[in-house]
């Protein structure tokens, strides 16, 4: 007999290296991606997880996470400053509309009570008992003066509240026996 222990069976060790993985980075990249479908809002998460994953190695879906998640974000933040500039210009367009109405109402409403005044008088009303027609024609509000004996000027100030300025509305009125017409 043989003392000599028997031969062991060909083992072969096949050592097979897993390649390295970057969550960091693979996520960065999934997020970015995703965050076209979602007009961008995930594009900054993306951006961020990316630029902490391209630290690690391999690089390559962390690098590209950072270039879609950039440009997701730079047309995130270039639509919501758009829609803010809209909101806000829209919210400015109201207010100017809103101020235009209740100077065109002043000018019309001053126009009626000195055609009145002037078909009841026979003359145009001095500036003090222009003021006494209506609590509405205030030193703020309407600017009135007699041109001649049969016409005379509304101004109303602009948007900006400013007698002098570029936005003031001026009217010239020209009265006659049978009421006012507005002079061309």
């Amino acid at each position: 007999m043989n003392d000599q222990p028997a031969p062991a069976p060909n083992v072969t060790h096949v050592h097979v290296e897993k390649s390295p993985s970057n969550g960091m980075g693979t996520a960065g990249f999934v997020l970015s991606l995703v965050g076209w479908v979602t007009c961008g809002v995930l594009c900054p998460v993306g951006l961020v997880l990316s630029i902490i994953g391209v630290r690690r190695e391999p690089r390559g879906l962390a690098i590209a996470g950072i270039i879609i998640g950039a440009l997701g974000s730079l047309f995130l933040l270039v639509i919501g400053l758009g829609v803010i500039a809209g909101i806000l210009g829209l919210g400015a367009a109201s207010t100017v509309i809103v101020a235009s109405a209740q100077q065109a109402a002043v000018q019309f409403k001053a126009t009626a009570e000195v055609q009145g005044y002037y078909a009841q008088q026979g003359s145009l009303p001095d500036p003090s008992t222009f003021r006494s027609l209506d609590p509405d024609f205030t030193q703020d509000t309407i600017r009135y003066e007699t041109l001649t004996t049969d016409s005379f000027r509304l101004t109303t100030p602009g948007f900006d509240g400013v007698f002098g300025t570029d936005d003031d509305t001026v009217n010239e009125n020209t009265v006659t026996k049978s009421g006012s017409a507005p002079t061309p």
